[in-house]
């Protein structure tokens, strides 16, 4: 095809050189051309067919050669060249005519001089005789013209002779060469024939050995499928006779590990398998787990995993983990006992293994499945466990009931749904097994009974794989709802982590969200189901469905086991769908309703936990963020729970209502309505506490923090149950309340923290650094303790769950008193060593590690001994450690709280306090132990436990800041009075013990401090401590006074309220009588006040000290003095309350100020001496009511005129008393 382009394109080339005449070549052309084409497509069309059809070589050279005969007919100058043209050589021509021409022309001109020559001949005839006559010359020019005109013709005929001659010869030349070209293009197109026939031969052999390896491939394929086919069913049917056959075998499984030994004697009334139940109850016991089997919690991840490990490990085949040894052994040691108790005819012990089996048991259900489609292998572990329990735990002999508070209604029927699912999958298995080993015995009237109940069992069974996949995308909603409802989306950071992380602590709240569905929803099936006749009902229902099934059919057209086997293995798959397999299916609407009551009654339940899990997921979600992230944006997180922080809150949380009520309609829904309301009430409550301008109390954020759960709550509600929550109009009401609800959490989170900050800095303010080395030194102090390290640091790793020791509280401070007593008993340490927490360290560790472990081990006799030991000889170690450090300590040191001895010796006195409760939970082992040193100690009366007035300043100081804190902050008037009569109680209380020991401490020197007190000393300081605080507040009536407390707490703390106050015990009352000295309600007022305008004072001074710019008027600069020097005027006089000098009785500063400034005297004492028309520069004041020596001076003055005016008023009045009478 190149090649005839190519002649183309040269025909138009030399017919635009030439003429027009060539236009019918190149239409010539232009056909052969064509013709060329079709035939080239007729090879190409053959050519392909003869690919296609060869089967052989002699076929194939057939066709090529049929196929070249065709050519060579249909197109025989397919193969001509194209420039066979005569005018290919006209430039040859031309060129030869043009040679002629000119030699003509040099012809003629020499003709031409001849005859110019002749012409001239007559001049010279004298000279030629011979001179041609003019006649003869014509006739000679006429004769050589007719001579030139015949060379020129004869010329031109010669040539066009010549040029007839050449074209033939070219002509034939170009007949020649276009034969020469004609035989090697069919040369070439036999050679290209030729390879074409031999690449077809290769090809076809090619083809063949392809077509041959593929029919083999195939062959061996369909062998290997066959043979997997065979060896599928080979398995399938082992498979349902192992699961049958397993399913017949009874509890052996269970029975491998836990059930006791054939010869253990079996009281009556109880069997083995009771026994065996009991055992794995004991197992399952999580208090003696958690105390007892930590470190295999910590590897199986949870407490509930290791609970499931018991289970599925154990009841399976192949080797156990060697770590569960030790627990099962336990066990059985535990459960013998019981049993042995419930044979002497208590059965308490043996019941409580019983019903934590079936607690475990009854709270796994919700989340079991029976079946799961083709992969079904029979009982799990779980299973069979299941059912063991359920026979011999709740129905068995002593008929043990689940938990009643974790039993719901919905896990009542869950179970029994479960139950009839087992029921059904253990049916189905029978079934098939049957179908397959007897598919040529039975009758089609037999198949079609036995494949239709298959099928149905099968559906049954399979229905909880069908409801987790439901579960599971809606785990997935609710972990997703979450954080959109935190105003998060897609394009958030960590966004996959929040919603798709499939390990971490976003994960295991998806767990919750799962287990909070399971518990709180049931499903239609599961209703049905658990209704007497439910499967009845379903086989009603399903059974023509299921015969009008193309698997049904299949299963009962099958005549030999492979095509029952193939079959059933469809079934089995189609089985996973469940109840849904069938078309169309529908509960009845008395299920539906029935479902949806039950659902209804329990969602508050499942929203509730929803919000708490919503909340946990916000808590960590906002905790990991940093300050860029959006979830931590305008968030309202409180540092501190101070009068400024409130105000800014109030004001947000206002902004926020406003938002939420601008965004609600006419139509809005209840759930909307419910969550402003919420609000709003948030909103009043917020800014009545931002209103008063004291911090905020426990009991004031505690209700904070309810009301915002509250209004947590009801935008989850009403989130939860918005229908088109993405509809456009609802985009921005949405958006208000997911932003609020964030915002609102926010101002929650760390809400504890900034309670404990706010103390401190409240005890800061009052207290000083009085309990700075106490705490310091606290052994018991929550946050760094040296006894924990990282092992007990978390409050429930130091609990003990389980035994007789169960009971020491070693949550708070137990297990440090006893550890310090530990190391006291061994002598290797100082007093200082036991109560500095940088000393010992290590060794603290150490033994607060083995007091954990031995309490943990408090069932065996010998650890509780150990404990009792601990705790005797440490208290006898510890008596002359006190002894030592109380007769050296100043108990008249203002500054008490600063020496060590005396904190030592204080956290010692609590720490014998903490101890000394304990020890009566070992009082058997205690009582053995003292007796070894001491023959004639009974009982624990003997124990002489531990008093000194030290041991009531202890107690106190630990009273004193809680007591601040309330007084200074409780907005219930009932508990701020309770908390400042405690806090002027525990003050009085301290103040008098430190005299007491002061004074017993000169009297006793050579006597062991034990031996100070009397009882009846002992006595009366116990009943002054627990009845002093109620006589206080009877006595100051603060309920009906609240203000007074805030401004009175200084001198509260500092006990000068009651440095005049007499009191004494009235036993027979049960009261503390106040005799004297208690001040009185309007000195407590006046008290109040003063200390308020002091306050005052010292503002007024920073104003005044700034100068004239802040006065607007004159009433501020006189005011502002006033409070500054009649402040100063009260403190250097030694705090004496003003006296009214009408009356002569005591008035506050402030009435004592008003006084002074309506006679108009201060006012005028203010004017310049310079310029007696304008006051004294602000600043001047300021210097003066700073300056002491000038307040004296007018003291002094004013004490001066004072008694000039009493001296005038006695004798005004003596003389009245004369002239009376006279």
């Amino acid at each position: 095809m190149k090649e005839k382009d190519y002649d183309e394109k040269q025909v138009n080339q030399i017919i635009e050189e030439v003429n027009l005449q060539n236009q019918q070549n190149m239409k010539e052309n232009e056909i052969n051309l064509q013709k060329q084409r079709q035939a080239n497509a007729i090879l190409n069309n053959n050519l392909n067919k003869v690919f296609a059809r060869a089967e052989n070589d002699q076929a194939v050279d057939e066709e090529l050669n049929n196929l070249q005969n065709q050519i060579n007919i249909e197109n025989p100058d397919a193969n001509q060249n194209i420039q066979n043209n005569p005018v290919n050589n006209q430039n040859d021509i031309d060129q030869q005519i043009n040679q002629l021409n000119e030699e003509i022309d040099r012809e003629n001109a020499d003709l031409l001089n001849q005859a110019i020559k002749n012409q001239q001949g007559p001049q010279n005839n004298n000279q030629n005789p011979k001179a041609i006559r003019p006649q003869d010359l014509d006739n000679a020019m006429n004769q050589a013209a007719d001579n030139i005109q015949r060379s020129v013709n004869e010329g031109i005929n010669k040539l066009n002779e010549q040029l007839r001659q050449r074209q033939q010869e070219q002509a034939r030349q170009r007949q020649q060469e276009q034969e020469r070209q004609r035989q090697q293009e069919l040369q070439r197109q036999r050679q290209e024939v030729e390879r074409l026939r031999r690449e077809n031969q290769r090809k076809v052999r090619e083809m063949r050995a392809q077509q041959e390896r593929e029919r083999e491939r195939r062959a061996a394929e369909r062998r290997q499928q066959e043979s997997n086919a065979e060896f599928a069913r080979n398995i399938y049917k082992t498979g349902r006779d192992n699961i049958v056959n397993r399913m017949n075998e009874g509890y052996g499984p269970v029975m491998k590990y836990y059930s006791p030994d054939d010869d253990y004697h079996i009281p009556e009334g109880l069997s083995r398998e009771v026994v065996t139940a009991a055992v794995i109850g004991a197992a399952m016991d999580k208090s003696w787990l958690l105390d007892n089997a930590s470190e295999q919690i910590a590897a199986a991840g949870s407490i509930e995993n290791l609970q499931k490990k018991l289970i599925v490990d154990v009841m399976q085949d192949g080797p156990l983990d060697p770590t569960l040894f030790p627990i099962i052994t336990s066990a059985f040691k535990r459960a013998d006992a019981a049993v042995k108790s419930y044979e002497r005819g208590d059965d308490s012990e043996l019941k409580t293994y019983l019903e934590q089996y079936t607690n475990y048991s009854v709270l796994t259900v919700p989340q079991a499945q029976a079946a799961d489609g083709i992969i079904s292998s029979g009982y799990t572990p779980e299973q069979l466990s299941y059912k063991f329990c359920k026979e011999f735990a709740i129905d068995g002999p002593l008929h043990i009931e689940p938990d009643r508070n974790r039993f719901t209604e919905i896990n009542k029927i869950k179970l029994t749904s479960y139950t009839k699912q087992l029921d059904s999958m253990k049916a189905a298995e029978q079934s098939k097994k049957r179908l397959i080993n007897e598919v040529g015995r039975l009758t089609r009237e037999q198949k079609e009974e036995i494949v239709a109940d298959m099928l149905l069992d099968s559906y049954i069974a399979n229905m909880a794989t069908v409801q987790k996949k439901k579960l599971e995308d809606e785990v997935h909603r609710c972990r997703e709802n979450a954080f959109l409802n935190m105003g998060l989306n897609e394009d958030t950071p960590d966004w996959n982590e929040y919603v798709n992380s499939t390990n971490g602590p976003y994960s295991d709240k998806a767990k919750d969200f799962s287990e909070a569905i399971s518990k709180n929803t049931v499903s239609d099936f599961d209703v049905l189901l658990s209704t007497p006749n439910g499967r009845n009902w379903l086989k009603d229902q399903c059974i023509d469905k299921i015969k009008a099934s193309e698997v049904y059919q299949n299963i009962v057209n099958s005549e030999n086991p492979k095509t029952m086997i193939d079959n059933l293995m469809i079934a089995d798959h189609l089985a996973e769908k469940g109840i849904n397999a069938l078309p169309d299916f529908k509960f009845s609407a008395d299920i539906v309703e029935h479902t949806k009551g039950i659902n209804d009654r329990n969602k508050p339940n499942l929203e509730a936990q929803i919000t708490d899990i919503n909340t946990d997921l916000f808590n960590i979600a906002f905790g990991n963020a940093n300050a860029y992230h959006p979830i931590t944006q305008n968030h309202m997180c409180m540092m501190d729970l101070s009068h400024k922080t409130m105000v800014s809150t109030a004001s947000e949380i206002n902004k926020m209502y406003q938002t939420i009520k601008k965004n609600d309609t006419l139509n809005g829904s209840k759930n909307y309505g419910d969550m402003k309301t919420a609000l709003k009430e948030l909103r009043d409550y917020t800014r009545e506490l931002a209103k008063d301008p004291r911090p905020i109390g426990i009991k004031e954020s505690h209700k904070y923090k309810i009301m915002v759960d509250k209004v947590n709550k009801l935008a989850d509600h009403y989130l939860m149950n918005k229908e088109d929550i993405n509809k456009p109009s609802s985009l921005e009401k949405v958006k208000g309340v997911r932003e609020m609800k964030r915002r609102l959490l926010t101002s929650i989170k760390d809400i504890n923290e900034a309670q404990k900050s706010t103390g401190v800095k409240i005890s800061k303010e009052l207290f000083g650094d009085r309990f700075m080395l106490l705490d310091m030194y606290s052994p018991s102090k929550s946050g760094f303790n040296p006894f924990y390290g990282d092992k007990y640091n978390k409050p429930e790793s130091r609990i003990i769950h389980s035994g007789k020791c169960s009971g020491f509280t070693t949550d708070r401070t137990a297990g440090t008193s006893i550890a310090v007593m530990a190391m006291a008993a061994s002598g290797r340490f100082s007093l200082e060593q036991l109560m500095d927490p940088t000393e010992a360290v290590e060794e603290k560790k150490a033994y607060y590690d083995e007091v954990i472990k031995t309490l943990k081990g408090g069932d065996d006799p010998a650890n509780r001994e150990k404990i009792a030991r601990w705790i005797h000889d440490g208290r006898r170690v510890t008596d002359e450690m006190l002894d030592q450090k109380v007769k050296i300590i100043n108990f008249k040191n203002a500054d008490i709280y600063s020496d060590k001895n005396f904190v030592f010796a204080l956290n010692m006195y609590n720490v014998r306090f903490d101890v000394e409760q304990e020890m009566f939970r070992v009082k058997d082992e205690y009582i053995k132990v003292a007796q070894e040193s001491d023959p004639n100690f009974r009982d624990m009366n003997d124990a002489k436990v531990i008093w000194s007035p030290m041991l009531e300043i202890a107690q106190s100081m630990t009273k004193l800041r809680e007591n601040a804190y309330e007084a200074a902050t409780s907005r219930d008037n009932n508990s701020a009075s309770i908390a400042a009569s405690n806090l002027m109680a525990n003050t009085e209380i301290i103040k008098k013990n430190l005299e007491f020991m002061d004074k017993k401490q000169e009297a006793c020197k050579s006597i062991p401090v034990n031996e100070w007190f009397s009882d009846a000393e002992h006595a009366e300081c116990g009943f002054i401590s627990g009845t002093l605080s109620k006589s206080i507040n009877d006595k100051a009536d603060f309920e009906n006074n609240p203000k007074l407390i805030t401004s009175l707490l200084p001198k509260m703390v500092d006990g000068s309220l009651m440095k005049d106050t007499k009191y004494e015990p009235d036993y027979a009352k049960s009261k503390i009588k106040i005799t004297s000295g208690f001040p009185s309600e309007e000195s407590l007022r006046i008290e109040a006040e003063n200390i308020e305008f002091l306050k005052k004072t010292d503002e007024a001074i920073k104003r005044l000290e700034d100068g004239q710019a802040d006065y607007k008027n004159k009433k501020d600069f006189v005011t502002d003095s006033a409070y500054a020097i009649f402040g100063q005027m009260y403190r250097t006089a030694g705090m004496h309350t003003p006296i009214d000098a009408a009356t002569g009785k005591k008035i506050s500063l402030e009435e004592f100020m008003q006084k002074q400034l309506k006679s108009g005297v201060f006012e005028k004492s203010l004017k310049s001496r310079k310029n007696p028309k304008k006051f004294t520069d602000p600043k001047n004041i300021a210097k003066m009511a700073k300056d002491k020596k000038q307040i004296q001076k007018i003291i002094t003055s004013h004490t001066d005129r004072n008694k000039e005016r009493r001296a005038h008023r006695a004798a005004r009045k003596n003389n009245v008393e004369h002239q009376n009478a006279l």
